[in-house]
């Protein structure tokens, strides 16, 4: 039979940031891809591969309303993900995040060990045993290569999105 693994982006507004600066998600008149001047932009998933957007692609949230909707929905559907995937069959099957995958590619303690420890998980997931010295070897090279932004550089209208979202939820990277 098939195998299954249950993924999702830990971080809620990286995630509906993230889709609507490649154009998956939102549109007028709830929020869109602007450059860093605020003018509206047709990069979307090609931005990927645009130097420039690093730095001056973000994402304006015209209706903030329909933001908080959004990240609250994709909050719950972390869970929802895992009980839809017991009713089809795969109770077992193991939950990884981006942020766990990716973490040794951020320069923190533990950020190797909990990237080795996530991509175990999902090979397992796929019924592969997992190798954790080859898994290591693999990821080492990129220990430190990536730094997420602060939100202030990828969300246009910041500060009343942080308003909106209020402090208790813990998406916003500050620096």
């Amino acid at each position: 039979g098939a195998s299954m693994v249950n993924a999702w982006r830990e971080n809620s507004l990286d995630y509906i940031v993230c889709n609507v600066r490649d154009c998956f998600l939102g549109g007028a008149p709830y929020a869109w891809p602007v450059t860093d001047t605020g003018e509206l932009s047709d990069l979307c998933f090609e931005r990927r591969h645009s130097p420039m957007a690093k730095v001056h692609y973000k994402a304006f949230f015209n209706d903030t309303e329909w933001m908080l909707t959004e990240v609250l929905k994709h909050d719950r559907s972390k869970l929802r993900n895992g009980q839809i995937l017991a009713r089809l069959g795969w109770p077992d099957a193991p939950s990884v995040t981006y942020e766990g995958l990716t973490a040794h590619e951020e320069q923190h303690v533990g950020g190797i060990d909990t990237a080795i420890s996530e991509w175990s998980k999902l090979l397992s997931g796929w019924r592969v045993t997992p190798n954790e010295t080859l898994i290591r070897m693999v990821l080492l090279p990129q220990v430190g290569t990536r730094k997420p932004a602060p939100h202030n550089q990828t969300v246009f209208n910041y500060n009343e999105v942080r308003s909106a979202l209020g402090k208790p939820l813990g998406f916003f990277r500050d620096v």
